[in-house]
């Protein structure tokens, strides 16, 4: 994987945290290695562990910076231990793509409290068949919960992986 030009996506997304879901399939792969590759810290999350430290070993190899997490299920205890474990090593989170793995509603609730705090972030649902934005006001039961975060629905699979990794990188750089 090639680090894109001086003045590029990488010098915005510098010290900047991800957190990547569903690390198991190739479109989450390539995402997580495409952030990377622009400055970000990456978190990996998969339910395949040898995939996950195979992806974390790949970022690291491509000089950036990630670490990965085995998470089964929708355990809300372990992805919020998870959302703090991200926070403590890599810094504050500014982007959650979530693809598969833990529920959308899971993840949005604990990521999206932790962006809160400062104001900011994005939200990204990669799942399969999702073909439309959203702001996160917009998703029932989050309603008010976090000012300043949005959120958006995006049909990556009517892309190849490595296309659907760069327009989601396009959104965190825009």
């Amino acid at each position: 994987m090639t680090l894109p030009p001086p003045g590029g996506p990488a010098q915005r997304l510098a010290g900047r945290v991800a957190i990547v879901t569903g690390i198991d399939s190739d479109h989450a792969r390539a995402i997580a290695l495409a952030l990377a590759g622009a400055g970000m810290a990456v978190a990996l999350v998969g339910s395949d562990a040898d995939r996950v430290e195979a992806t974390a070993a790949q970022v690291a190899e491509d000089g950036g910076h990630a670490f990965g997490f085995a998470l089964h299920g929708d355990d809300q205890p372990a992805i919020a231990r998870l959302v703090a474990h991200v926070e403590q090593r890599l810094g504050p989170i500014d982007l959650l793509v979530h693809r598969e793995g833990p529920s959308w509603e899971s993840m949005c609730a604990a990521v999206s409290a932790a962006m809160a705090a400062r104001g900011r972030g994005l939200l990204i649902d990669a799942r399969e068949n999702t073909a439309a934005f959203m702001r996160l006001d917009s998703v029932p039961g989050l309603e008010h919960e976090t000012p300043g975060v949005n959120a958006f629905v995006f049909g990556v699979d009517a892309f190849p992986p490595g296309v659907a990794a760069e327009l989601l990188l396009a959104l965190a750089t825009g």
